[in-house]
């Protein structure tokens, strides 16, 4: 639905073409643990509904694919993961002093993101940038679908859990096999108790936390619709709720940009399998809907670039971001580590009986921060 009536962009004088569609699957089981399938058996490109068995149904995945590829850049990679998380770092570095234990935790996970996001904005999001050189949507209406994450975005809805129950990917007796769910859950959960354990040393009780002016600025501005302008921030100012805005950022930051970002050369890489833009309307043959060759080497050389470069690892901080540390903070910071260790090793057990291993939430391969 959010890809009604975005205009859509033309290369070297050709009309490019961007169709709305909702594709329907099953999830096939093959009686055997949570091996199976999500089976695709219907696509209704622009009200028409093509099926498995129809002649027109490579192109019409050729299209869904291109749907989900210009809703994926977008919203959520490029609002979801980057623009999002930019006005909570501005906030963070005007309300809180360097010495804060607030500013202290996150920022680790908030390096090189407004560089990144400054970059992405002068050769991404810019005329005759990846973005309006690659896309199906024009580079007005790439920026009309970022306006439209941005509208839809909700804090609290769209964090990790209630995420996959909004999306109704929690259920896992009917989807068994889902490997963001069940890894991100290991993940949330042992950044949670990383961030409980960080925050409860510093504020007692909420009283302490009501003294802390500069928190609550920034709490404000992140809240507020004249500042950060993000919908769904939790406003009663509570530890627990505390606790949560900062799982929150640093799960976006980390796992959760992992997870959109280094999947993409697997994916998108090999353009067939996923076009960024179609170059013929449905019905066409495959051979017209692709990219020609040089539009398919740029998509191929921009997925290289955005998913090879690995800065750090989660959780291992730099030796001077753990000099800020007190050694209460580093203990608690230890144990997140340790969490972290056994947290690749479940992951890994799970990978050895997957019929497809998921790598990209093994904490070590994922950065501390959106840091490409």
């Amino acid at each position: 639905e959010i890809l009604t009536d975005v205009p859509v962009g033309t290369w070297e004088g050709n009309q490019k073409h961007l169709s709305s569609c909702v594709g329907y699957f099953i999830w096939r089981d093959i009686q055997y643990g949570d091996r199976g399938e999500l089976f695709p058996v219907l696509i209704v490109i622009n009200g028409v509904a093509v099926s498995p068995a129809d002649p027109d149904w490579a192109c019409a995945k050729l299209h869904f694919q291109v749907a989900d590829a210009n809703v994926h850049e977008t919203c959520s990679h490029l609002y979801g993961a980057h623009f999002a998380m930019e006005p909570i770092a501005v906030a963070t570095g005007r309300f809180l002093p360097p010495t804060h234990p607030v500013r202290r935790l996150l920022t680790p996970h908030f390096r090189f993101l407004l560089f990144n996001n400054d970059l992405g904005k002068n050769r991404l999001v810019n005329p005759g940038g990846f973005v309006d050189r690659l896309l199906a949507s024009s580079l007005s209406g790439s920026l009309e679908l970022v306006k439209r994450a941005a509208n839809n975005f909700d804090f609290t809805k769209q964090a990790f859990g209630n995420d996959c129950i909004e999306r109704g990917m929690d259920n896992t007796i009917a989807l068994p096999h889902y490997p963001y769910r069940d890894d991100g859950l290991l993940l949330w959960t042992a950044i949670g108790t990383y961030v409980s354990k960080f925050i409860t040393e510093h504020y007692a009780d909420v009283k302490v936390l009501l003294a802390d002016l500069n928190l609550l600025q920034w709490w404000s501005a992140l809240s507020s619709s004249k500042e950060a302008n993000l919908n769904g921030i939790p406003v009663d100012r509570t530890i627990e709720n505390l606790v949560f805005i900062l799982q929150r950022i640093i799960f976006t930051s980390g796992p959760y940009h992992a997870a959109v970002n280094f999947p993409q050369y697997e994916y998108m890489a090999f353009t067939p399998n996923m076009p960024l833009s179609a170059y013929e309307a449905f019905p066409a043959s495959v051979l017209r809907t692709l990219p020609p060759y040089t539009q398919v080497a740029k998509q191929l050389e921009v997925m290289e670039i955005l998913t090879s470069y690995r800065h750090d690892e989660f959780g291992n901080y730099s030796e001077e971001d753990r000099a800020t540390f007190s050694k209460k903070e580093q203990s608690i910071l230890d144990s997140f580590q340790s969490q972290l260790d056994k947290t690749e090793k479940i992951i890994m057990a799970r990978n050895k009986v997957r019929r497809i291993p998921y790598h990209y939430l093994l904490p070590s391969l994922i950065p501390n921060s959106t840091s490409v």
